[in-house]
């Protein structure tokens, strides 16, 4: 007949997979937004420089 109710077997086994798995979600989301942010930068980047090759009759004026 199983045992019912709270059990401190149980108990290490769910902090010894926490202790493994928050970290390597940690890095793992890190990792993520970093290259995301990285990449909307470039997109911004070849966004602008798209915009501005772009509106070749507009009079600029020199140095801008």
């Amino acid at each position: 007949m199983p045992t019912e109710g709270f059990s401190f077997v149980n108990l290490a086994i769910l902090a010894v997979v926490a202790l493994i798995v928050v970290p390597g979600y940690r890095h793992l989301r890190g990792t993520v937004s970093a290259r995301r942010r990285e990449r909307w930068a470039q997109e911004e980047a070849d966004y602008r420089a798209a915009v501005e090759n772009e509106d070749p009759g507009q009079d600029h004026p020199a140095g801008a």
